[in-house]
């Protein structure tokens, strides 16, 4: 059976509209994430991981804000409420692919961290678009892994990580797009999320940037169409050649933080 595609959290909404406000207020950031406990939790663990090393354990979400500040906690909360996108239906699935799952999501957080960083430099672009364009560039891939998986426990004969991650690379656009158009997103943000192909949005373009920067780095199988991708939203974006080399380093521990993060 066929996935239900999710609806975004409304929590990851919410932080978007906050952080336009220069002025937003504290209690209120404060109040919307405590009304989501597993973002909450999230929050507080992420804070207190490694990558932050906090002098002292963070225990309130009050803390993790005064210690990373606003703009970093809505960061967090938007990528780690995308988790929810990438929840694996059934024990088995995540039997069957266990490095596929965890890498689909820390791919799509080191996505959204990046393009986020992206917005900010980018004349046009908009930050929090962009990281939101990032998180869910990506959003095929565990839905065919998904489908993938289903059918191999239908009876399909078992393939390996290599044939199934590009079967996937060729599906994920449409099903990402039919992901996305299912969320009902505001039309600036759908615009950003599903990037035209032709005449992509600023943020689009980012996303698109970045995606294709995760393909290279994942060594699939399509890695010169990617590397043709980097060039042309590269030279639309007006990113100078030793800005998208820092853009893969940038990405590579962006990686590595999603990945302690767990």
């Amino acid at each position: 059976m066929q996935r239900r595609p999710s609806t975004f959290p409304l929590i990851a909404s919410q932080m978007i509209a906050m952080l336009r406000d220069p002025q937003v207020d504290l209690n209120k950031v404060v109040g919307a994430i405590q009304r989501d406990a597993a973002t909450a939790t999230a929050l507080l663990k992420i804070a207190n991981s490694p990558v932050f090393a906090p002098a002292v354990p963070i225990s309130t979400l009050r803390g993790a804000l005064l210690a990373l500040g606003i703009r970093q906690v809505g960061e967090l909360v938007i990528a780690s409420a995308g988790r929810t996108l990438y929840e694996v239906p059934s024990r088995a699935e995540i039997a069957m692919f266990p490095h596929l799952w965890k890498s689909m999501f820390h791919d799509a957080m080191a996505n959204a961290f990046t393009a986020g960083r992206i917005g900010l430099e980018v004349r046009g672009a908009n930050s929090e678009r962009a990281l939101l364009a990032g998180l869910l560039i990506d959003v095929g891939r565990p839905i065919g892994l998904h489908l993938v998986a289903t059918a191999m426990l239908d009876g399909m004969q078992r393939s390996d990580d290599f044939v199934v991650g590009a079967a996937i690379e060729e599906t994920a656009p449409a099903l990402g797009g039919t992901c996305v158009d299912a969320m009902r997103l505001p039309v600036e943000l759908h615009a950003a999320c599903r990037p035209d192909i032709q005449t992509p949005t600023i943020d689009g373009q980012i996303a698109r940037l970045v995606a294709a920067i995760g393909t290279i780095q994942r060594r699939g199988p399509k890695v010169w169409p990617a590397a043709s991708e980097v060039r042309l939203r590269a030279e639309q974006l007006e990113l100078s050649p030793n800005t998208v080399r820092s853009l893969f380093g940038m990405r590579t521990t962006y990686l590595a933080q999603a990945a302690s993060f767990g």
